[in-house]
């Protein structure tokens, strides 16, 4: 079994830490052996990186908008500071290690925040129409599409289809793209649906939640943790790096 470090949320009127168990089901599928980072802590993230070979995102809340150098506007919901930050130093050092990461949801704009960019903190906000992005439908059941970009890590995983239709329930999303991250796919709106970086072991962020199509056995949700395990199996920490 393959060490995977997993995030999760914090419920701060309930002292309690949350995470959905899809997550840690379908990395065990891939061969994960899933390690909960229930920490709000910073400064730990080497000890904990050290243990892992790969590096999981779950979703969540929102994001303080003081990482991205904004103030809150109506429409952004609840956060939590100190994850946040928690995340963001994770990130940060597990890319300096490259190490594989996988975020999901809350993860991708997590990531894209880590690598310096922005996000929407309120889709309505936005100028022009959006589709429905957080959906009335079953958790497991895709009710949009989006559209892949060709010859990214992203369409090989799913063998070099045009689109793919995912669930979806967000209102936050990715805005200006961090340093180092490209589009690997976006839904008909315009609104980025996925990110990665190139000449990695394996970054990717898509906007989506596979754990749940994974746990339903919906195509289109264990395909990526078993390229995420695949990248993790790999994975050996460089002598040079701290």
């Amino acid at each position: 079994m393959i060490p995977i470090g997993v995030t999760c949320s914090y419920q701060e009127q309930h002292n309690r830490f949350r995470l959905n168990a899809s997550y840690c089901r379908a990395l065990e599928k891939s061969g994960g052996l899933p390690l909960v980072m229930a920490t709000l802590k910073t400064g730990y993230a080497a000890d904990y990186l050290s243990m892992l070979r790969g590096l999981l995102l779950s979703g969540g809340g929102d994001v303080d908008p003081c990482y991205f150098g904004e103030e809150p506007l109506p429409g952004c919901g609840e956060i939590t500071p100190q994850r946040d930050a928690m995340e963001i130093e994770l990130v940060r050092l597990a890319l300096e290690w490259d190490m594989p990461v996988f975020a999901v949801c809350r993860g991708i704009q997590v990531l894209n925040i880590a690598c310096g960019g922005d996000i929407y903190q309120d889709l309505t906000r936005r100028e022009g129409d959006c589709l429905q992005h957080w959906q009335k439908a079953a958790d497991h059941h895709p009710t949009h599409s989006v559209v892949l970009v060709a010859g990214t890590g992203l369409s090989n995983i799913y063998c070099g289809m045009e689109s793919i239709r995912v669930n979806t329930f967000h209102h936050q999303a990715v805005r200006r793209l961090g340093t180092g991250l490209e589009v690997a796919a976006s839904s008909p709106d315009g609104i980025i649906e996925a990110v990665e970086m190139k000449g990695r072991s394996f970054v990717l962020g898509v906007q989506w939640h596979p754990e749940s199509l994974s746990l339903a056995e919906k195509k289109g949700g264990q395909e990526l943790f078993d390229a995420f395990l695949h990248a993790a199996s790999r994975y050996k920490r460089k002598s040079n790096v701290r």
